[in-house]
């Protein structure tokens, strides 16, 4: 660890990052000034002398409506007498766990505006929150450029917001279902806030990003959310006392193609889409609507829309039909096959799957037959379409072996994850696939009780190939949500996967 901050802290300050690549929008994006956010006016951390612009239901980021350059003074803020709140974060009992006044840490999100979109913090965020010893200010310096906010989740729905100087932080603090309080400016440790940055840095350049119009909801404000299906046949509205009401919730985890937001007429719409309707107790109404391709969020206060093109555009669609007809998650969840060979070559795959599927793609005529290509390229010898990988997934119960394996907490499933997935063998466009599909309902749990299935697996879906693999890796993940830890044996997994030849890599999950 010391490793890595030390080589961010040299680099941390200097520069902007540039936002990443993605489809180009019909219209260039708005600049950054006129990108507000949706919602109630409340008092919110201000970026400089313009007032604070329009915030989203149930929170108030700035929305970055002038310069990063610009220094703004403020009157003095009175001392404090012990660790102010936003910086008094401590170690939880668990691995990965930070408690802010006894409140677990649920996460946080960096906010970019100039693109409408956030990407979740780095999971050490609190502990370097905590090490900064911060001194309240009246000058700290100028606002950084290439991000905008950072905002960090408790358990209980109280969020804190930290504006970026480059001498210090804008602090404002939200309590559940409340506006956010005044911000308080303060000076800072330098060398610790620029590891700080690093590490956020690091994550806009690694993370899955989000609307960020979405990724601000807060949950104690929504009163209802409405799901309807892209064929028009199922409609699903989810409230705030159903049990599967965070599950519907955590539909809106949708990933997104940064520097890609156009901005649309407020009555836009999408061909084809479902449609998602979220009412807030503010009296705001938020309209989403997704289809193959595209993402739509449109609020009643706003006098434009956003669209984005999605980041993978094929399950998207399908999970929210599934939301809209109230289906659970299946079982098993997206085992996908990748296919690796040195020329164009003709496959078969064929999965024995000891249950039922409930989806496959491309459609699974027992077995696929494909032409796969170097680059992972799939063409379906059936339909002539492309794909990038091979997708199922189904439903049969399992007894699935825990007697060894990892607890992990929540805040800490990402890390976990990162590090177990390169160990066994998954290159980092798999790891995002992975994380994109399985992290958001993983890091909503207290605990995660994980193990990685081998012949358990096996026997459950055994995989025929034909040409044979010159090397073959399975990867699949068991978990189970747990309100509190439980002890463990520690499995030991094995690495040196090599891809050599004709190289074949499948990863999925089960939820137990």
């Amino acid at each position: 660890m010391k490793c890595l901050l030390a080589a961010l802290l040299a680099a941390a300050l200097a520069g902007s990052l540039a936002a990443c690549g993605g489809e180009p929008a019909r219209e260039p994006a708005p600049p950054v000034s006129s990108m507000e956010l949706p919602g109630e006016p409340e008092a919110a951390p201000k970026p400089g002398p313009t007032p604070a612009p329009e915030s989203a239901p149930g929170e108030a980021p700035p929305a970055g409506s002038v310069p990063a350059a610009e220094a703004v003074s403020t009157p003095p803020a009175a001392p404090a007498a012990a660790l102010p709140d936003g910086f008094n974060f401590t170690a939880g009992p668990d691995s990965g766990v930070f408690l802010c006044g006894g409140v677990r840490v649920n996460g946080g999100s960096v906010y970019r505006y100039s693109d409408q979109v956030a990407v979740g913090s780095s999971w050490e965020t609190p502990f370097h929150l905590q090490k900064l010893e911060p001194e309240p200010a009246d000058e700290i310096g100028e606002r950084l450029s290439d991000f905008d906010v950072l905002i960090l989740e408790l358990e209980d729905d109280t969020k804190y917001t930290y504006t970026f100087y480059t001498e210090g932080l804008e602090v404002a603090k939200s309590l559940p279902a409340a506006d956010a309080g005044e911000p308080v400016r303060y000076r800072v440790d330098p060398e610790v806030y620029a590891e700080l940055i690093g590490l956020e840095r690091v994550r806009m350049g690694e993370g899955l990003w989000f609307p960020s119009w979405l990724r601000v909801i807060r949950k104690s404000r929504v009163t209802g959310i409405a799901f309807r299906s892209s064929d028009g046949e199922s409609d699903t509205v989810y409230l705030p006392d159903d049990e599967r009401f965070d599950w519907a919730l955590s539909g809106l985890d949708i990933s997104v193609r940064p520097g890609s937001a156009e901005r649309v007429g407020r009555e836009s719409r999408l061909e084809g889409a479902a449609r998602i309707d979220i009412d807030f107790a503010t009296g705001i109404r938020y309209r989403v609507e997704v289809n193959e391709t595209a993402l739509l969020v449109a609020a009643s206060d706003m006098d434009h829309a956003l669209r984005y093109p999605l980041k993978h555009e094929d399950t998207t669609l399908r999970e929210l039909d599934d939301i809209a007809a109230g289906k659970m998650l299946p079982l098993t969840g997206k085992p996908v096959v990748y296919l690796y060979p040195e020329r164009p070559t003709d496959v078969s795959v064929r999965v024995d799957y000891r249950g039922s599927f409930s989806e496959t793609i491309p459609a699974y005529r027992d077995g696929w037959e494909v032409t796969a290509y170097p680059g992972g390229a799939l063409v379906d010898r059936a339909d002539g379409r492309t794909y990038p990988y091979l997708f199922w997934e189904g439903n049969t119960p399992v007894g699935w072996d825990f007697s060894e394996g990892f607890c992990v907490a929540g805040a800490d499933t990402e890390r976990f994850l990162r590090e177990k997935l390169a160990l066994l063998g998954l290159n980092a466009g798999e790891t995002a696939e992975f994380l994109d599909y399985w992290l958001p309902e993983m890091q909503q749990n207290a605990c995660n009780l994980i193990t990685f299935s081998t012949e358990q697996y096996e026997r459950l879906a055994p995989m025929e190939i034909s040409p044979a693999p010159d090397s073959l890796l399975r990867v699949h993940m068991v978990y189970r949500g747990l309100d509190a830890p439980r002890p463990i044996r520690e499995q030991e997994l094995e690495g040196g996967f090599v891809r050599r030849g004709f190289t074949v890599v499948e990863w999925g999950g089960s939820r137990a």
